[in-house]
């Protein structure tokens, strides 16, 4: 199983100095077998982190990002508009498109998960590069998006509840997707989401509490803060280890990499395993 843990990775000066950065793979993508099953459509997967008062410089990325805010208040300036944002939202913004990230609270880090996507489908390696202001590609809008606000939990299996997002708002064809799609899937207090497979593979991220993750037949304790690889077609499960805590587990849907981008089997397929709950 490949997991790690963003609080565990001792952070470093990230783009120009302007922010903090923890590359979560790495250091291990050339030599994990698991994590090379993403390495079409993820191009990192890294935590940020910027100073009270400070802005990560204004850049543009070859690829896709998507961005989860973990902590603190500010606002991204992406393509000459303008959104604030707050812990829980999240917000994808499409390749060559000059954004920058600004923190203006003088007492307060902000802290971003983000994502890179479909850099390597256009056989091109990760690649940065500053803009300076008023140049560069602009954007129409950038959605922004809260789950926590939205509140709209529909039951799913195994008595877990859910909220999906983007699956619909990400493009207008499956090729300008970043990824199938995102959702938040919370188990309430002991509730498990057991052993189950499908046709895509997944990152989850865990937002909130502790649990135990299994992949495969492999089983390992998970905490705020972690994040986990699972290939398509590989049996998983999850379920929290606190008694009074609920286990919020952010879900990244990816495009499976058996099948042609666009097919209509990229829809997801849920199917339980016949071996008892987890």
């Amino acid at each position: 199983m490949f997991h790690v843990n963003w609080k565990d990775i001792e952070p470093w000066p990230g783009y120009r100095n302007t922010c903090f950065e923890r590359d979560l793979f790495a250091k291990i993508l050339p030599s994990d077998e698991q994590v090379k099953r993403f390495e079409d459509y993820l191009s990192w997967a890294k935590v940020f982190t910027i100073a009270p008062g400070k802005t990560m410089l204004r850049h543009q990325c070859n690829h896709g990002v998507f961005v989860y805010v973990l902590d603190g208040k500010g606002k991204v300036e992406a393509g000459g508009g303008t959104k604030e944002f707050r812990p829980r939202d999240s917000f994808q913004i499409p390749a060559d498109i000059p954004h920058a990230f600004i923190n203006e609270d003088d007492t307060q880090a902000v802290t971003l998960l983000s994502l890179g996507w479909l850099c390597t489908r256009k056989g091109q390696q990760p690649q940065v590069q500053d803009v300076p202001e008023g140049e560069g590609a602009t954007l129409d809008d950038l959605p922004v998006f809260n789950w926590f606000d939205e509140a709209k939990f529909t039951l799913g299996h195994d008595g877990t509840l859910w909220w999906t997002g983007w699956s619909d708002k990400m493009g207008a064809t499956p090729e300008e997707r970043m990824f199938k799609g995102h959702m938040m899937c919370t188990t309430p207090v002991g509730v498990a989401l057991d052993p189950h497979v499908h046709h895509t593979g997944e990152i989850y991220f865990v937002e909130h509490g502790e649990g135990i993750m299994r992949v495969g037949d492999e089983e390992q304790p998970v905490r705020e803060g972690s994040i986990i690889l699972i290939p398509a077609d590989e049996v998983h499960a999850i379920k929290s280890t606190l008694d009074d805590q609920q286990l919020n587990i952010l879900i990244i849907a990816t495009y499976s990499e058996a099948l042609p981008l666009g097919s209509d089997k990229q829809n997801v397929v849920l199917s339980a395993v016949k071996e008892g709950n987890f």
